[in-house]
């Protein structure tokens, strides 16, 4: 597990404050070319407010994707209470940055990080929970103890069994690195359809 209490090892947590009514492309408002340096605090957070980026730079978008799903074809991932996120729609895939891996276990569902720097990725998603508490783990390197939270500190709660997730994590990769995004522990199913579940990452730079 990456050190909580290291600059990036968890940024932030962002919980929506938007659920249901979330339009589809409210993820990418985010300007895609390089931005004026910014001082450290100008945005109140020492540069890290989550849109313009590390130090006030604007982050590029180099991944959008729409209408996740659950994937159970990685045998170690294969039930309602351990599964990997699945990417289905494509809207932007910038492959001088990521490589999405196509093999059969790993399809649609491995971000092969191809330049090293740090990326942020924002996810979107409504979770139907049936039982237990949900946990959303960050896999790198097919390592999975890098734990971001549980359903109760990231979601918020829409009505019975239903939760809204609006969450930004950073992430760093050597240039080899590869994530994979994971639910587990609880037992859920992704609920809804493009409007609630999207993936985006943005690459904001090497530091």
């Amino acid at each position: 597990m990456e050190n909580k209490s290291s600059l990036f090892g968890i940024i932030a947590i962002i919980i929506g404050a938007s659920g249901l009514g979330l339009g589809a492309y409210s993820m990418v408002n985010f300007q895609t070319v390089e931005g004026p340096q910014g001082l450290p605090g100008e945005d109140g957070t020492d540069g890290l407010d989550g849109i313009d980026g590390i130090n006030g730079t604007v982050g590029l978008l180099v991944g959008l994707w729409e209408e996740l799903d659950e994937d159970y074809d990685n045998p170690s991932h294969t039930t309602t209470s351990d599964y990997l996120i699945e990417v289905m729609v494509t809207k932007v895939n910038n492959t001088e940055y990521i490589i999405l891996n196509q093999s059969s276990q790993f399809k649609n569902t491995r971000f092969h990080l191809i330049k090293s720097g740090w990326y942020r990725f924002n996810l979107i998603t409504i979770l139907s929970i049936t039982s237990g508490t949900v946990w959303i783990n960050i896999a790198r390197n097919a390592n999975y103890v890098d734990i971001t939270e549980n359903i109760l500190t990231v979601g918020r709660y829409v009505g019975p069994g239903i939760w809204s997730i609006n969450s930004a994590f950073y992430r760093y990769s050597n240039g080899t690195d590869f994530y994979e995004i994971n639910v587990c522990f609880g037992v859920s199913t992704m609920y809804g359809g493009q409007n609630h579940n999207q993936l985006s990452i943005e690459y904001v730079g090497d530091y």
